[in-house]
């Protein structure tokens, strides 16, 4: 965008509007305050919003400012604050009325002035303060993208010693721009989101936080392998469970794809290859076919009604790492762990009984993570354990509300699992596997299809798996 547009259009609102530009004084404000305007080279109406400057520059990158240089407060206009347009057609969230009565408003009473137009720094409340105030989702299988962002803000001022230069000036800069992004969501006008929809809406900040957080810090492909492991590993350990959180962390694992590998060491450092930490033996990477059926709710399933497939998957991948972790008692006081489904394509019905899990193991030693006289992780030997565990059907048969089988065991040479090798695979199956199996067929019989169509599906269901 061109700057000099930015600024003529806020000069043309503070002089078109009249008695609005007393409701935003310079060195006053109040932030928040709003209007409905006109604005030339925009086909309609729009609200503005009485903000800081600093706010204005934090939240365009440093590409608008107030026209008067030494103003704390001016007008900023919906169409630029929320889609960095100077000019066209105004969207349905900016259009107004100018022939309405409430064409001026006040902020509602109901959040502190301060929550309109948030400096940045260090003010990791204004999630709790602000948002959640006016969007109560805390209870919500949706509040975890909030709650990440909010985590996210933090993270700066309590590992940021873990970091090089890069790292702490891109974590400051992404963390306020997650926050920046969602200030929009609570100007008065904005009155019918959803939980999900919030969720949405903090969900798809993400990525574009990551690549061009602001103009003076780095974007996330200029970091070190080792700095963007460590971030993760962080932000992670502020879950006590991944969870459905993991929709939230899923952008910054995969965030190598955004990335052009002749720029950037992420891709490299999650492949294989001499650069890989797979390689050098800090990460590990394992994938296991588990087989499941789900429980009725009478036989005390865990599932809750409020998630969403996706969140489900997650969250049954996250109990079955949980499981291994505490029956092999690996040590996370050295060695950190992930554990989430794999992604099911668009163009593919998903297999409703068989799950996919990769299980990510980082050895916290080596990446400076925890600097302490505990021995360094030894993958070979935690390996032979899980192969023991896969082939012994030590998994319990049942987990987060699901009868299950631990059916095979992969190790991984990249993050994707494109390269892998087959470790070990289930000695013997389930009993209980075999009386559901049982159970289908006389469902099968029952509902009065052919013997011989009966045997087909049969068939198919046991190639499955």
């Amino acid at each position: 965008m061109n700057p000099s547009i930015a600024f003529s259009v806020l000069l043309f609102t503070a002089v078109q509007i009249g008695w609005a530009v007393a409701q935003c004084d310079a060195n006053r404000g109040p932030p928040g305050v709003t209007a409905c305007i006109k604005i030339r080279g925009y086909t309609h109406s729009q609200w503005a919003t009485c903000l800081t400057d600093d706010y204005i520059k934090q939240k365009s990158g440093h590409r608008h400012h107030c026209l008067n240089r030494v103003a704390r407060y001016c007008w900023y206009q919906c169409m630029v604050e929320v889609h960095s347009l100077s000019s066209g057609s105004v969207t349905s969230d900016c259009y107004c009325n100018t022939q309405t009565p409430d064409r001026f408003q006040s902020p509602p009473k109901t959040l502190p002035s301060a929550c309109y137009s948030p400096s940045g720094n260090g003010s990791c409340n204004w999630f709790r303060d602000c948002l959640y105030r006016k969007y109560p989702c805390q209870d919500s299988s949706n509040s975890y993208a909030i709650r990440y962002a909010e985590r996210f803000c933090s993270l700066y001022d309590q590992s940021y010693p873990l970091f090089g230069n890069n790292g702490r000036t891109w974590m400051k800069a992404a963390g306020k721009c997650l926050q920046f992004s969602l200030v929009p969501l609570i100007r008065p006008w904005v009155t019918s989101l959803t939980c999900q929809e919030l969720r949405n809406r903090a969900l798809a900040s993400h990525t574009s936080c990551y690549l061009n957080p602001d103009q003076n810090a780095p974007s996330i492909c200029a970091l070190d392998c080792s700095d963007f492991i460590k971030i993760f590993l962080t932000i992670r350990a502020s879950f006590s469970k991944l969870d459905t959180a993991w929709q939230s962390m899923k952008g910054l694992w995969n965030i190598g794809n955004n990335c052009g590998a002749a720029n950037s060491q992420i891709p490299k450092c999650l492949q294989g290859g001499e650069e890989s930490l797979i390689s050098k033996g800090i990460l590990k990477i394992y994938k296991i076919t588990v087989v499941r059926f789900e429980l009725k709710s009478s036989e005390g399933s865990l599932r809750s009604v409020q998630l969403t497939e996706a969140d489900a998957r997650s969250q049954f991948a996250d109990a079955v790492g949980s499981v291994i972790v505490r029956s092999l008692k690996w040590n996370t006081g050295a060695m950190d762990w992930f554990a989430y489904p794999e992604e099911i394509s668009a163009y593919v019905t998903p297999d409703p009984y068989k799950v996919n899990i990769f299980i990510v193991l980082a050895d916290k030693k080596s990446l400076g993570i925890v600097n302490t006289s505990i021995p360094f992780v030894n993958f070979n030997h935690m390996t032979v354990e899980l192969v023991n565990y896969t082939k012994g059907d030590k998994l319990p048969s049942q987990v987060g509300g699901y009868k299950v089988w631990m059916r095979s065991l992969a190790t991984c040479f990249d993050k994707s699992c494109i390269s892998q090798q087959t470790l070990a695979e289930s000695d013997k199956t389930p009993d209980w596997y075999h009386h559901i199996r049982n159970d289908a067929s006389s469902t099968f019989h029952h509902a009065g299809l052919p013997l011989g169509i009966t045997s087909i599906l049969f068939m198919l269901f046991n190639k499955l798996f």
